[in-house]
């Protein structure tokens, strides 16, 4: 492998996401939602899976569970917010980030 190959391979992009988790009405289950944000172009993935596989965290009602998924995908957690109304916390924002290889997104 030449020395351009190697650095090009070896050259990282850092993607962000939030995962928005609101307590369920008189429920101690969450409904947990995933957000790339409105740039698709971000997080266009060379593999197809990537983000159906990622998705899957809104299949959990735990907010314990949903983190742990999202850590066993690789991504760091980087800073959390409580979403408040009326005086009350409604829901949290977990932002997350995580390094890609350029190679496995699609850039422009």
């Amino acid at each position: 492998m030449t020395m351009v190959a190697m650095a090009q391979s070896a050259e990282k992009i850092t993607r962000y996401c939030s995962v928005f988790a609101q307590g369920k009405l008189m429920s101690k289950k969450f409904n947990i939602r995933l957000d790339f944000g409105e740039e698709e172009n971000f997080t266009k993935f060379k593999e197809p899976n990537t983000k159906s596989l990622l998705y899957q965290v809104e299949e959990y009602a735990n907010v314990v569970d949903a983190l742990n998924f999202m850590t066993i995908m690789g991504w760091q957690l980087v800073s959390t917010t409580g979403m408040n109304a009326s005086g009350s916390t409604v829901g949290y924002n977990f932002f997350f980030r995580k390094d890609f290889d350029k190679a496995a997104l699609e850039t422009k």
